[in-house]
């Protein structure tokens, strides 16, 4: 028939809705059916079905319309049909009519995997992703989302969020609204024939984040005139991140603020610190460091709130109060020096720099009359604490006396202390010296420490020294016992510079003096 002879052609694309041939069998005496028969081009057995024709009022002609038969896995085969009419008696036609076209009646194949079962509201989130392919070409690819209201959204794979190579493809959906999804996609081949997925189920909740607060203050009780530290911490207990998380505190009234954490602003008795996102399972620390008022006597109250932009649904964790109790300052008291070691590197374990001056200090000497030279010492007996400790060097081997010169040299580092308040300098020290002199002057060399106000770097500035009560001067190869030394004194401002050194008086030729300095440390007094 002309429309079948229409759709056979070698170039022709036969879908599962053009597989119906139609035409006319011929006879001289009763035209009685057709057998249509299906071949792959390349050969093999053919499939062949026979139908009755529908005879009209001569005998010899009849009408017939049929089902083409197909090969298995047809995805674009290129097949050849044959035509066959028969009569009343089953005779045959000698000479069949012969057609070819390809067949298309699978579906595309792939596969597609539900990335999560849970999203959050107002995140973009990757819900879909999958591989998909077909004999022909797949011509269109979608896939919906049906929403709570029932309400559905399609996306192609040209949209938005929907990315699509040829074979695999994923799919990100941004959910406005909480609530149960179903969620889907289908791929058409150029035939027409169309496979669907799903549906798969998507939860989606509001974000949510459990913010909590913890303060803490030290040390308890505060002293005052002394700085107080807070710490406080913020934690995300889930399930989902806190966006532009915000810490806020109301500070002690008539306190001053010396530091804070970076990212906290102070805007008059209130402490603002900006922490960003915050994942959960995640915390971070905030630290400021106060000072107690001198006439503070009553408890000092500090309250803290945190907060964020996603909802918080157990907020009775999110403030906080604290109250600490402060004691008088008493420099004539019995004071506590249990701070931390002000002075960097103070154990020498820290390194050395190529001058031999351990890091975090700098060298100094008066420049005449001797040699001077600093190293890193490691033999145990002239370590006191750790692995390592400074030695200082004073040598006048091969030189010529100058009797008015200070021969002096020594180590020192500039801290911030706080003015008028009471810290505790120690430092152990041993002497050694090349050759045994037991009859010269005992004092003939000495180690000291002392201190200047506004951070000065000449020690001819040194407002206060003080002589440590060293007796013996042991030989270079046979070191005694270390001195332990302790003192007390006052700051006489902020930036105040700590000197350690050592001196030899007399203009003494073809001497050499090691002094070894180690565990040197400066605490606070409260």
């Amino acid at each position: 028939g002309p429309e079948t002879a229409a759709a056979l052609g070698q170039d022709r694309l036969l879908g599962p809705d053009d597989l119906w041939f139609s035409g006319q069998v011929a006879d001289e005496r009763q035209a009685a059916g057709v057998s249509v028969c299906a071949a792959a081009v390349e050969g093999g057995a053919p499939i062949c079905q026979a139908f009755e024709a529908t005879p009209g009022e001569n005998p010899g002609f009849a009408d017939w319309r049929a089902p083409a038969p197909v090969l298995a896995d047809s995805d674009g085969v290129p097949q050849t049909f044959v035509f066959y009419g028969y009569d009343g008696v089953g005779n045959r036609t000698a000479e069949p009519v012969t057609a070819s076209a390809r067949v298309d009646i699978v579906a595309p194949r792939g596969e597609v995997r539900p990335l999560l079962s849970r999203a959050v509201q107002g995140a973009s989130s990757p819900v879909l992703a999958g591989t998909v392919r077909d004999g022909t070409g797949v011509e269109r690819l979608q896939a919906y989302v049906a929403g709570p209201g029932l309400q559905v959204t399609w996306y192609d794979q040209d949209d938005d969020g929907f990315r699509f190579d040829g074979k695999a493809w994923a799919l990100d959906v941004r959910f406005d609204e909480p609530g149960a999804y179903s969620l889907g996609a289908e791929a058409w081949d150029v035939a027409g024939n169309v496979r669907r997925w799903g549906p798969f189920l998507v939860v989606v909740v509001s974000p949510a984040a459990d913010l909590s607060l913890a303060l803490l203050a030290a040390p308890v009780p505060a002293t005052s005139r002394l700085p107080l530290d807070y710490t406080a911490r913020v934690a995300n207990l889930g399930p989902q991140l806190a966006s532009t998380t915000v810490a806020t505190f109301t500070l002690p009234s008539g306190e001053e603020l010396l530091r804070a954490t970076r990212g906290c602003e102070q805007d008059g008795d209130v402490l603002v610190c900006a922490l960003g996102d915050l994942a959960p399972g995640r915390s971070r620390d905030i630290t400021w460091r106060m000072q107690v008022p001198m006439k503070s006597t009553g408890p000092l109250a500090c309250q803290g709130t945190v907060s964020s932009g996603t909802l918080d649904p157990e907020p009775g964790n999110n403030r906080r109060s604290l109250l600490t109790a402060v004691r008088p300052y008493s420099p004539d008291g019995a004071l506590v020096c249990d701070g931390p070691n002000l002075l960097a590197n103070g154990g020498f374990e820290e390194g050395f720099r190529p001058d031999g001056v351990a890091r975090s200090w700098t060298g100094f000497h008066t420049g005449r009359g001797a040699e001077y030279g600093y190293r890193e010492d490691r033999w145990d007996p002239v370590v006191s604490e750790g692995e390592h400790s400074q030695l200082i060097a004073i040598d006048t081997i091969d030189m010529r006396g100058c009797a008015e010169c200070e021969r002096m040299a020594g180590i020192r580092q500039a801290v911030g202390l706080l003015p008028g308040v009471s810290y505790e300098l120690s430092v152990d020290a041993i002497m050694r010296e090349r050759g045994a002199y037991p009859l010269e002057d005992p004092y003939r060399y000495m180690v000291g420490w002392g201190f200047s106000a506004g951070g000065g770097t000449d020690p001819a500035g040194m407002a206060f020294r003080e002589w440590l009560p060293m007796r013996s001067v042991y030989q270079m190869a046979i070191p005694g016992a270390w001195l332990s030394y302790r003192t007390r004194f006052e700051a006489p401002g902020e930036d105040v510079t700590i000197w350690l050194y050592a001196l030899k008086k007399w203009a003494t030729l073809e001497r050499e003096l090691d002094v070894n300095l180690d565990n040197a440390t400066l605490r606070l007094c409260r």
